[in-house]
């Protein structure tokens, strides 16, 4: 699979790259229908190439839609560089972090759609290609800043990195996937503004993790 310098289809510029441009044509393709219910006839078709062509660029449909995954991960790496490089508190990092993580699988939904059906494999293998050529980088981003706060002290001895990245972002996937039906539960009154639940979420994180004694109690 080629190395991704920068996100095809979250680009504002219309790349003459024939590898570009099937990557920016098979990720709504594959969104909608699956892997299995596109044609690399119907992808060359959209791209405006020969199918003949998708092979000088990927050595089968498989590796495509794999790049189209990588291509859709990087766009969060470049959010997740902008953000945690702040020059702002951790908490103030973190819900940055999730708003726009928010913000960004709503803006694609359909592509974040693809993603999230692709984190529910069981085969160990595959698994294991999504984070080397996609996942495992952002998970990196956000696990550096984690313990970088850990070295300065301003997170407990004892707390795993690892399991507070994992608390935030499955936080983010369940407002993602399921917020319509979550707020007709009972005192779910936090679901329709992306900000407030982000900032709530950290409240309560910060409150559990935090080495500084002056961090607020979370708001009821």
């Amino acid at each position: 699979m080629p190395s991704l310098q920068r996100s095809v289809l979250y680009s504002d510029s219309v790349s003459s790259s024939p590898s570009d441009r099937l990557i920016a044509c098979a990720g709504p393709l594959f969104a909608e229908r699956g892997f299995d219910g596109v044609s690399l006839s119907k992808i060359a078709r959209k791209a405006g190439i020969s199918k003949a062509t998708i092979f000088h660029h990927f050595p089968s449909k498989e590796a495509l839609y794999l790049a189209v995954i990588a291509d859709a991960a990087l766009a969060f790496r470049k959010i997740l560089e902008s953000v945690l490089c702040e020059e702002t508190s951790l908490g103030d990092n973190l819900k940055s972090m999730m708003c726009s993580h928010l913000e960004h699988m709503e803006r694609r939904h359909h592509i974040t759609q693809l993603v999230l059906r692709e984190l529910q494999t069981r085969d160990p293998v595959r698994s294991r290609v999504l984070v080397e050529k996609a996942f495992g980088a952002n998970f990196q981003l956000i696990l550096d800043r984690l313990k970088r706060a850990v070295e300065a002290g301003q997170i407990r001895p004892g707390v795993s990195p690892a399991m507070v990245a994992m608390m935030l972002l499955s936080a983010n996937v369940l407002m993602f996937q399921a917020r319509t039906t979550l707020t007709h539960l009972p005192d779910v009154d936090f679901m329709d503004d992306s900000k407030d639940f982000a900032s709530r979420i950290v409240d309560i994180v910060m409150a559990g993790i935090s080495n500084d004694p002056r961090v607020p109690e979370p708001a009821p």
